[in-house]
């Protein structure tokens, strides 16, 4: 039972460097021009297959419940970065929404810590009635 128990935490355990390395390799140190395609220049290509590979090659090694649950483990991470890069990404949508955004024609806008005060011909304009 005990030896179940440190195939399941070897899970994370190969799982935090690889994710570290995957980051590091991906978004800090950079590639060189020679190796700058996929999967190595994509951080959530590295990510998923470096574990893939290293979670098979531990299968291959008769951790078989480190394999499996590091195989879903990975699955579930690369679904998660997905959605997470999915939601990051501006769609061309996003632009058609910016025109329904109202403008104010001024000459001047005086910005104070807590006040936002727009001046147009000399009187100043309550920007409630732009709401």
């Amino acid at each position: 039972m005990f030896i179940k128990m440190l195939e399941i935490l070897l899970i994370l355990v190969m799982f935090l460097p690889v994710r570290y390395l995957a980051y590091y390799i991906t978004e800090v140190k950079g590639l060189p021009e020679w190796l700058n395609y996929k999967p190595w220049n994509c951080k959530l290509c590295l990510t998923f297959w470096s574990l893939i590979a290293v979670y098979v090659s531990a299968g291959v090694i008769c951790l078989q419940i480190t394999m499996i649950g590091g195989i879903i483990l990975a699955i579930l991470n690369a679904i998660a970065m997905w959605i997470d890069q999915r939601n990051k990404t501006v769609t061309i949508e996003d632009y058609d929404s910016m025109d329904n955004e109202k403008t104010i024609d001024c000459d001047e806008i005086q910005i104070d810590d807590d006040n936002i005060i727009v001046i147009k011909d000399g009187e100043v304009i309550d920007l409630k009635d732009y709401e």
